[in-house]
């Protein structure tokens, strides 16, 4: 009677192992209805190993290459996008010159050993334009190599080097400021808020294929008055950070340039590896801004923010620019216009507007099946003429 009813037992638990297994082989995320970019399945490529010590011959497979490669996901792609605006004329076609590279596999320096490795789950977080290049950092989801920054020529469209930072950084945020020639990227350390900089000298000499060293940064400034910066634009000499919050409503604070080119503030000591190492005074600007803010810039008196967490529609919020106000409420937005999943910072140049997404790194591909492997552009006058959508 019990090896029966032990038999039975045994019939119901494969049973309902079957039903559901069944229904989770059923389920596929996808983004909202009429946002969808790329193709509901993922393209599989063999993966890249991932040794402890990198290789001359894995090193030539960490270059530009592209994720996504059916016919349908490069339309889909395009189709979506307002403006071709990364296409020179008579430069490389937008469908390479748009790829972030680094997503297939990315050398870096191990977090605890030090040495140089290879890591295959970089995530896109920031992105910001100079004269002459494009820069776009990204943290490692899988938590085993150093942030980085990679650094594409904008004149011919190609990867050119990789800029390896100090410890893991979320990296949120990165702005230029073209008065100064001087890169700023959102950081955090010993429990507080950063910014830290780099100039644009060393990044134009660094090579990490031979120094096998971390960059040198220019300075690296403590924010007391936030508790992360999550965010970074800079605008009229003035450096506008925001702290992303998850529930509550977020923070956004302007700091004034000094003549230098660094954040105005107490100077502590200096570094080899950090710089001028300082305190911020107090920024000219505090305000409130909506919750989970990712990213913002400033064109024409008006503010833009990207909202994302999670799988659901990210939102572009249109706020007019406010030195005075105390806060910047969906009520008082101009527009708020729907966009796609993951949409992260976001900036604009010669009548764009960019972003970068982080569902193009492989924490998010494997979880969802589907990602952004590349820069999303949008023609700044359609965008803001369209219809409200929220």
């Amino acid at each position: 009677m019990h090896s029966k009813r032990w038999g039975m037992n045994i019939l119901l638990i494969i049973a309902f192992v079957a039903v559901i297994s069944g229904i989770l082989s059923q389920y596929h995320w996808r983004f909202p209805y009429g946002q969808e970019l790329l193709s509901e399945r993922f393209s599989t490529t063999k993966t890249i190993k991932q040794p402890s010590i990198i290789t001359n011959q894995v090193a030539k497979q960490t270059a530009q290459l592209a994720i996504f490669r059916l016919p349908n996901e490069t339309k889909l792609i395009f189709d979506y996008q307002a403006a071709d605006s990364l296409q020179n004329e008579g430069g490389a076609p937008v469908t390479n010159a748009t790829l972030i590279p680094g997503l297939r596999g990315t050398r870096s320096i191990i977090t605890l050993s030090q040495q140089v490795g290879i890591s295959g789950g970089l995530v896109p977080q920031g992105i910001a334009y100079s004269p002459k290049y494009i820069f776009i950092s990204a943290y490692d989801g899988a938590y085993k190599v150093n942030s980085v920054i990679y650094v594409i020529n904008r004149q011919t469209m190609r990867y050119e080097k990789t800029l390896v930072l100090h410890g893991q950084l979320h990296t949120g945020g990165i702005a230029y400021d073209a008065d100064h020639q001087r890169l700023w990227v959102c950081g955090y350390s010993h429990r507080e808020a950063t910014l830290f900089s780099i100039n644009l000298a060393t990044i134009e000499h660094y090579q990490f294929k031979s120094q096998h060293q971390p960059i040198q940064y220019a300075s690296l400034t403590y924010l007391p008055q936030l508790k992360r910066s999550s965010q970074v634009t800079y605008y009229q000499h003035r450096l506008y950070v925001g702290y992303f919050s998850k529930g509550d409503r977020g923070r956004l604070q302007a700091y004034k340039l000094n003549t230098n080119g660094f954040l105005a503030g107490r100077q502590s000591q200096t570094s080899k590896q950090f710089g001028r190492v300082s305190i911020a005074t107090s920024p000219v600007l505090n305000q409130t801004c909506p919750t989970q803010i990712q990213g913002m810039t400033i064109v024409d008196g008006m503010i833009l923010m990207s909202q994302s967490y999670g799988h659901q529609s990210s939102k572009l919020y249109v706020f007019k620019l406010s030195r005075r106000a105390n806060a910047y409420t969906k009520s008082q937005a101009l527009m708020i216009i729907k966009m796609p999943p993951m949409m992260e910072q976001i900036g604009n140049e010669d009548g764009q507007l960019y972003a970068v997404f982080e569902s193009g790194g492989r924490r998010y591909r494997d979880k969802y099946g589907v990602g952004v492997d590349r820069i999303l552009t949008f023609d700044l006058t359609t965008l803001l003429n369209n219809e409200v959508t929220q």
